[in-house]
């Protein structure tokens, strides 16, 4: 709560070393774990994370875990392939591994679920063995964390652990926190043919959230609301619907002393309120307010996201010297990008670059707009699911045919089919919610 991230790593090393017992040593842990994510320091904490299950016996396929691979970069998923940053290097042999790995774990999850009402889950009965708390606690906060970083099969294997875990023994104070997670993992897998279920995650999303009133689930409501508002309802309702529950999550994590979750919940609502332009002057007022706040908790991954999200505004209100760069009053763009490539946030890292296409497009510059655009397109499985998937591919097909009308006929064929296919991976959205995504 001091934010005194640095100074956890010695001194909870040395708590691993002479806990008591398995139970405090994974408490240590988890303190680990959250002082690494506060660093954005992912990978750092995938791999404690890895350690602390396995002494409390449970044991995650951490081959899987250290890729950063991407569902979008699997065998038969979408149209174009797309990868995670650092993943480029990757044999494909690793990707084939960690989709069937994905896949079984699915397979499983779903089986467990057989015969079971989705609303009944909330009846299941509680938890009290402190070891499998800790446990679920781990695994809650972790899968949160990865959605920064992009890797989608990450939060997959985690969360789809985490929901086994439950209904194997009932119900932890954070099982919300996993079926609201569950939710937007179908969510996520939608962009694969044949594993994604919206009704399952709208549902699933729905009892999160009513489980999020009871006492003991309370101090989870910011960590809760971040899936359930940012990936899952905008599938079925007005994403302007999410903007009030965002900023109750974001007061609920400051509250609740859940300095991530809070700094998520306020990401998730700047992005959000910018795609559904509420007027910029207020949106530049609130974003300098969020960012205050959570440059004081030293939350680094959701910080450097802020001043590149409130930087896109400065721009469009006229309060830089080139519109068309994150440089001015608020972000570096040349160490912003440096940093996010350096901690492997190809979630953030994607939305930096959405936003400097964003930012060509409508300023005119048609041959940055699709230099970014080219740029975009590796990244774009890092946020699948979320709201600003749909409008990355909206944008990428506007692009493209904005170019068309420079382009010699073999270069405007060739632009036409990849504004085609951007457009056909947007169908299935427009028909699940046409109020959000029928462009």
């Amino acid at each position: 709560l001091s934010a005194h991230h640095e100074a956890v790593e010695p001194l909870a090393s040395q708590a691993t070393a002479h806990a008591r017992d398995t139970t405090d040593r994974a408490r240590a842990y988890q303190v680990w774990i959250q002082a690494a994510i506060a660093r954005n320091e992912l990978d750092q904490a995938m791999d404690l994370t890895i350690v602390a299950l396995a002494q409390l016996g449970i044991r995650l396929p951490a081959d899987r875990l250290r890729l950063r691979s991407d569902l979008q970069k699997m065998p038969g998923a979408a149209d174009k392939p797309v990868s995670a940053h650092d993943a480029q290097d990757e044999a494909p042999s690793d990707n084939a591994r960690s989709l069937i790995t994905i896949l079984g774990s699915l397979a499983r999850t779903r089986w467990a679920l057989r015969g079971r009402q989705i609303e009944d889950l909330a009846d299941l009965p509680p938890v009290t063995d402190p070891s499998l708390r800790i446990a679920g606690s781990i695994m809650a906060s972790i899968g949160q964390s990865l959605q920064m970083q992009g890797s989608s099969h990450r939060i997959a294997l985690i969360t789809l652990e985490a929901m086994r875990l439950s209904l194997r023994h009932g119900l932890f104070p954070t099982s919300a926190v996993v079926y609201a997670a569950y939710g937007a993992i179908l969510c996520m897998l939608d962009t694969v043919p044949g594993l994604g279920d919206i009704e399952t995650a709208y549902r699933m999303g729905q009892l999160a959230m009513r489980l999020a009133d009871r006492p003991e689930v309370q101090p989870y409501r910011a960590r809760i609301t971040v899936p359930v508002q940012y990936l899952v309802n905008h599938r079925r309702v007005h994403h302007r619907e999410s903007l009030a529950p965002l900023l109750a999550g974001y007061q609920s994590g400051l509250e609740s002393g859940d300095p991530e979750a809070a700094a998520l919940c306020a990401l998730c609502y700047v992005s959000h309120a910018y795609q559904l332009g509420l007027p910029l002057d207020e949106l530049e007022h609130q974003i300098a307010d969020f960012a205050a706040v959570v440059a004081q908790l030293r939350q680094r991954a959701a910080e450097l996201a802020l001043a590149f999200n409130h930087q896109t505004v400065l721009n469009l209100l006229g309060r830089a010297d080139d519109p068309l760069r994150l440089t001015g009053e608020r972000c570096d763009e040349e160490a912003a990008r440096a940093e996010l490539e350096q901690s492997g946030s190809s979630g953030t890292l994607t939305a930096f670059l959405v936003l400097k296409a964003y930012l060509a497009y409508v300023f005119h510059d048609t041959d940055a707009a699709l230099a970014l655009a080219d740029q975009m397109q590796p990244h774009v499985g890092a946020i699948a699911g979320f709201l600003a998937y749909a409008r990355c591919l909206a944008l990428d097909a506007l692009i493209r045919l904005d170019r068309c009308h420079q382009a010699g006929s073999a270069e405007r064929r060739r632009l036409v089919r990849q504004a085609q296919a951007d457009l056909r991976r947007l169908q299935p959205w427009a028909k699940q919610a046409p109020m959000n995504h029928l462009h």
